[in-house]
């Protein structure tokens, strides 16, 4: 019912759905890339490690003043901000050019996890925002319950997918940056063309009316059959006591 009544709350529940995988998975790969493919040790990882959150910081920052500069709304802002971290998964495929490139060189590790942390941390807070304006007022916790779960229950398919990638050829790891690709894209272009930030801030405002109005009727109902069971009862205690 609720489906019916909140599409844009629940078409972006399916965008978030994707893209949130996408964004856990970026960040196994990156891992187990660096690992495997360019041998870097534990002290390499720590830096990688520290950047991510670091930038993530920055970038959240960075991103708000862009977006309080030029008045930018919260569905454009997740657009940018996807847009730009398509470029991750879009600079690893360099690597089947043979040009050198595409996360071949250690440097190019740390700029992954530059370029992701700065997408990291402005996503997060503006895919948070963006998705309260779809909750219908009085129904945070239901809802944004149901935001954690599809938050959480995503992170199961992307490693999955990399997993059979990863067994099924020797360049496993390198055709898992389509995957990434796709993921990021594909959210992106659906915000942009079919997620519309002020009729779904309008669905939640009448769904919220309606629950409203619904409660209302049914609270009046128990009210006149309490009415009803007091007049009837107190009427039959008033006989008996004038019988006696």
């Amino acid at each position: 019912k609720s489906y019916t009544n909140l599409p844009t709350t629940f078409l972006y529940l399916i965008i978030y759905f994707i893209y949130s995988d996408t964004f856990s998975t970026i960040s196994s790969v990156g891992i187990l890339y660096a690992r495997s493919q360019l041998c870097l040790g534990p002290g390499s990882l720590f830096v990688v490690a520290v950047l991510v959150p670091l930038f993530a910081l920055l970038g959240n920052m960075l991103w708000l003043k862009l977006s309080v500069a030029y008045n930018l709304s919260n569905r454009f802002m997740v657009v940018l901000i996807l847009a730009a971290s398509a470029l991750i998964p879009a600079w690893g495929l360099l690597s089947f050019t043979g040009i050198g490139l595409g996360f071949q060189k250690q440097w190019e590790v740390y700029l992954l996890s530059v370029s992701f942390g700065l997408c990291l941390g402005g996503l997060q807070s503006y895919s948070r925002t963006l998705y309260a304006n779809f909750v219908p007022p009085g129904s945070e916790s239901e809802f944004f319950a149901l935001y954690e779960v599809t938050d959480k229950g995503s992170s199961w398919l992307g490693p999955m997918i990399v997993a059979a990638l990863n067994q099924g050829s020797s360049d496993g790891l390198r055709f898992a940056f389509v995957y990434l690709l796709v993921g990021t894209l594909v959210p992106t272009i659906v915000l942009f063309f079919f997620v519309d930030e002020t009729k779904g801030r309008a669905e939640a405002e009448a769904y919220a009316e309606g629950e409203s109005s619904k409660k209302m009727i049914v609270s009046d109902t128990n009210d006149d059959d309490d009415d009803r069971h007091h007049h009837k009862y107190g009427g039959i205690q008033m006989l008996d006591t004038s019988t006696i």
